[in-house]
């Protein structure tokens, strides 16, 4: 951030390249895929997901 004077404010109007979620056993099915959809309509390139409880992970990207 060199050459700034101050400090930015507000919010950068863009998506990052990664995601992860942290799934909770109370996480349906039908509402991980819809936020799935939702990181990729959104720009994500890259969204993973956690399930601790069954020590299990996953990652997709986008095409």
């Amino acid at each position: 951030m060199q050459g700034l004077t101050r400090s930015p404010r507000g919010f950068f109007q863009v998506s990052p390249d990664l995601v992860i979620e942290i799934f909770s056993p109370k996480n349906r099915v039908e509402e991980i895929h819809e936020k799935i959809v939702e990181y990729f309509e959104n720009e994500m390139r890259l969204v993973g997901g956690s399930y601790p409880a069954e020590k299990y992970a996953l990652t997709d990207q986008a095409l």
